[in-house]
């Protein structure tokens, strides 16, 4: 009887903290967002070095074909639909070659926004700066984004 009293209080105990962290679980499993890139919808290539901003280790959200016109050269200077996307952008400075680039856009379950953005190097001894970028579906004017960058060789 004892044993049975307290086999069913510590499951109850689980079970109550597993609801939290399920929520919490089920938040995060609901926060990746897919994020196209200049390439896949213009049509660029390469804009790590097609594109410019004069930026020295961090970024802008560009929110107006204006503000874009006015900060953004290189290569590659699409028409961007201002109307369905912002546009981020920044600037990084790596000790070897830089092989891709991917983004992760992080949302909270408050609407808390975190781009993550991951340098995959390659072996070049070559140190270069690169230019990064991500078209983020339009939101309002007081919109902010941390950004993560990580460097994976």
């Amino acid at each position: 009887m004892k044993r049975g009293i307290i086999l069913i209080s510590f499951f109850l105990s689980i079970f109550a903290c597993d609801k939290e962290d399920r929520e919490d679980k089920e938040c995060m499993l609901l926060m990746y967002v897919p994020l196209p890139s200049l390439e896949e919808v213009y049509g660029c290539t390469d804009t790590r070095y097609a594109l410019h901003i004069d930026l020295k280790e961090t970024h802008e959200l560009i929110r107006t074909k204006h503000t874009y016109d006015e900060k953004v050269t290189g290569s590659c200077h699409p028409a961007i639909d201002f109307e369905k996307y912002d546009l981020l952008i920044g600037r990084k400075g790596l000790k070897s070659g830089n092989h891709s680039i991917t983004y992760e856009l992080k949302k909270s379950c408050t609407g808390e926004e975190r781009l993550v953005v991951t340098f995959h190097q390659d072996i070049s001894a070559v140190a270069t700066t690169v230019t990064y970028h991500v078209l983020l579906p339009k939101a309002d004017s007081n919109r902010t984004i941390a950004v993560e960058t990580k460097i994976v060789y």
